[in-house]
């Protein structure tokens, strides 16, 4: 059977657009970057945060770009990082969300 892409109709489109607002975008790459500096193991670091090591790969690998707050959160804790713009795809996106 083939792919068919999701097109939202009526309030769906609005409600993926909160959901997307609801996010933050995470730029992987640095995260695996200050990870693999911090001398910890992606195995390691999940569990730490109490993640999946298939998510926190996902994200590192850029296959999942949008993150919860709470997520977020607890991967900069985790790290010990205090700017919360770290890892954030664009730096200078509101900080309002992310859970202090």
């Amino acid at each position: 059977m083939p792919r068919v892409a999701y097109m939202p109709q009526g309030n769906e489109g609005r409600t993926a657009q909160a959901a997307a607002a609801a996010t933050i975008e995470i730029n992987g790459y640095a995260l695996r970057e200050v990870r693999n500096r911090t001398g910890v193991s992606a195995n390691k670091f999940a569990q730490q945060i109490n993640l999946s090591q298939s998510y926190l790969s996902r994200i590192e690998n850029g296959q999942r770009t949008r993150i919860s707050p709470e997520v977020y959160t607890a991967i900069l804790k985790g790290l010990g990082v205090t700017d919360q713009r770290t890892f954030l795809a664009n730096p200078h996106a509101d900080l309002r969300q992310v859970a202090a």
